[in-house]
C-alpha cells in the first residue's frame, strides 16, 4: 500500500519564519522524501490538514499541487 503525506520540514527552516515543502512516500514500509521546492511560511501551514492556509493563488497553487 502506498501512502503519501504533505510535510513541512521546519527542522530545514530558513530563520524560522519559512521552511520548505515535502511529501513522504512510504510504499512497503519503505519512505523516501521528495522536496517540492516551495518554501512555506511556517505560521501558513495547517498540520491538520496538510494544506497552506490563506488566499492567493500561489497559496491556491501549492494546495493544489499537494
Amino acid at each position: 500500500m502506498i501512502n503519501i503525506t504533505p510535510l513541512l520540514k521546519k527542522s530545514k527552516s530558513k530563520g524560522s519564519k519559512t521552511a520548505p515543502l515535502y511529501l513522504r512516500i512510504t510504499l512497503n514500509q519503505q519512505r523516501t522524501e521528495i522536496s517540492l521546492k516551495h518554501q512555506i511560511p511556517i505560521k501558513q501551514w495547517d498540520n491538520v490538514t496538510k494544506e497552506v492556509k490563506g488566499s492567493g493563488n500561489l497559496v491556491a497553487q501549492i494546495n493544489n499541487l499537494i
